[in-house]
């Protein structure tokens, strides 16, 4: 994350998340998160512990389900490898 930021135009990127999970059986082994931010105090930029930001904070979802959605397609069989579907804007 810091390499990243050093890129700049990244001032919506603050914390990144971890979750992993058993595929089996949705078990979670282990979940990690990092906040980059500001220190009030100093004024220097630092990298906190933020494992808890797994379950308190939300976000609008986004391109992550699309890729979801499709792969529970695959596995159900709604859906098979090299499937095209026509979308048109019905407003």
């Amino acid at each position: 994350m810091r390499k990243t930021k050093a890129k700049g135009n990244t001032y919506l990127l603050d914390r990144a998340f971890v979750v992993l999970m058993d595929p089996n059986t949705g078990e979670v082994l282990t979940m990690a998160g990092r906040q980059y931010g500001r220190n009030s105090k100093t004024g220097l930029t630092e990298m906190n512990d933020f494992a808890l930001g797994n379950i308190t904070t939300s976000y609008t979802m986004g391109s992550s389900v699309k890729g979801a959605t499709v792969y529970t397609g695959f596995q159900t069989g709604a859906i098979a490898p090299g499937s095209a579907f026509l979308t048109e804007n019905f407003f």
